[in-house]
């Protein structure tokens, strides 16, 4: 997992939530979607592909920090990365 910044939990004091926040499963579909991976592509022991079916069908609304963590992880990017996109409404059209 990668490490929490100063600024505790991950947080960028600079990124201001906006009206077109995302919600944690709207943001993974993005990321999902623009990096070309499939849901098999997240598996891991903490993840498995029915987990992430049920999260992304909306049947779990949000994920534990350690799956979500994991998930984050497993896309690539960082903590502060991914709730960057998640405030300011998803990636850059």
């Amino acid at each position: 997992m990668r490490a929490l910044t100063s600024h505790g939990l991950g947080a960028q004091p600079n990124i201001v939530p906006t009206k077109f926040s995302l919600t944690f499963t709207e943001t993974l579909r993005a990321l999902m979607d623009a990096k070309g991976l499939r849901q098999v592509d997240l598996q891991s022991e903490l993840i498995s592909k029915a987990y992430l079916s049920k999260l992304l069908r909306g049947n779990i609304k949000e994920p534990t920090w350690r799956r979500a963590c994991a998930m984050i992880d497993a896309l690539g990017i960082s903590l502060d990365e991914f709730r960057a996109l998640q405030l300011q409404g998803g990636l850059p059209r």
